[in-house]
């Protein structure tokens, strides 16, 4: 338990436990950047592999779009004006806004949010044979029929992958 500012006394006890079991040697521990990391997915599209085309296009596709509306650039702004001057807008603009585009921004983000999750367990599954191919292609079916850019993401990656092997 974390009491009267030894949060950072803390960390260090709790870091101390890691180094033996993540096999981390003392020049490591004094050069942090001989540690291999797994890379973020910026890095990981310049790789080259044969996931880069579709790491290209996820990062477009999802990272490109979030991060403009998180950081308010121009097209991110455009997509989220409507939600920060509805009220001062008011009338029947304001309705709009509240009683449909909203419920339609939330389902969008929470349909991004499910898409990639469904990504990474059919990633998972098809790396370690797993078996869950035939209830991973119905979540995709499922997805394909209520937003439209989970079936572009499954022709793009998916739709060879989990037809590449038989369902186990």
């Amino acid at each position: 338990m974390i009491l009267n500012g030894r949060h950072f006394s803390y960390i260090l006890e709790r870091l101390d436990e890691l180094v033996p079991l993540f096999r981390i040697t003392e020049k490591e521990k004094k050069i942090v950047k001989l540690i291999p990391y797994w890379k973020h997915p910026g890095d990981l599209k310049g790789e080259p592999t044969t996931s880069r085309t579709f790491l290209r296009w996820l990062d477009k596709w999802l990272y490109g779009d979030t991060s403009a509306q998180a950081h308010l650039s121009f097209g991110g702004l455009f997509v989220v004006s409507p939600f920060l001057v509805a009220e001062l807008v008011g009338g029947q603009s304001q309705e709009i806004v509240e009683g449909r585009m909203i419920h339609q921004y939330r389902f969008h983000q929470f349909s991004r949010t499910a898409l990639v999750t469904l990504a990474i367990a059919t990633e998972i599954d098809c790396y370690c044979n797993l078996g869950n191919r035939e209830v991973i292609s119905y979540l995709w079916a499922l997805f394909s029929e209520h937003a439209p850019e989970s079936k572009e993401m499954y022709r793009a990656r998916y739709e060879a992958k989990l037809s590449s092997r038989s369902v186990a």
